[in-house]
């Protein structure tokens, strides 16, 4: 089965990104084709490709509000295991518990540029379940049709979300299974 590789640069805006070309997951513990997983690396992808460069780190909490409120089966812990697979480094830190910001403990994920999210974040679908989804559609998974369903992905909304799920379970290549 052929997997289309995609090429990203490996410097940009002067910042040397450390994605993942081959993403670093423990199938015991990742489903790919899992509706929660798939979820994550979705609003992950359309997320880090709309936000503004030089935005470097998010409050754990901040970012589970904005982007899972509406789907309370995705976990923290999920949602890391997606973010620490798509990078070749550490991405959560915890501010200690200061005056200055209400003496509690507060936990980010920072990265050093929001394109190394997008990109590992591309290879990461691309080698789990994106070249399924093609074929389960009766495409070939070449790199334009890569390319061009990774550009639904960054431009759908919540309701065309809910018609891919819809249709990725019918298709049966989404198990609801996290």
């Amino acid at each position: 089965m052929y997997i289309p590789t995609l090429v990203r640069p490996a410097i940009v805006d002067n910042v040397r990104l450390f994605h993942r070309p081959k993403p670093k997951y423990n199938p015991h513990k990742f489903h790919s084709h899992g509706l929660n997983n798939i979820t994550i690396m979705i609003r992950l992808y359309r997320a880090f490709s709309t936000m503004e460069d030089g935005f470097t780190m998010v409050e754990k909490d901040v970012l589970m509000s904005k982007l899972f409120s509406d789907h309370r089966t995705i976990s923290k812990t999920q949602v890391g295991r997606v973010l620490e697979s798509v990078v070749q480094y550490r991405l959560s830190f915890q501010k200690n518990a200061l005056s200055t910001n209400g003496f509690t403990n507060r936990m980010y994920w920072r990265w050093t540029h929001r394109l190394e999210i997008v990109y590992g974040l591309e290879n990461f679908m691309v080698q789990t379940w994106l070249c399924d989804w093609l074929r389960k559609n009766g495409e070939k998974a070449t790199i334009e049709n890569v390319e061009e369903e990774l550009e639904v992905l960054r431009d759908m909304d919540e309701s065309e979300e809910l018609e891919l799920f819809e249709m990725m379970q019918e298709k049966g290549l989404m198990l609801m299974r996290v």
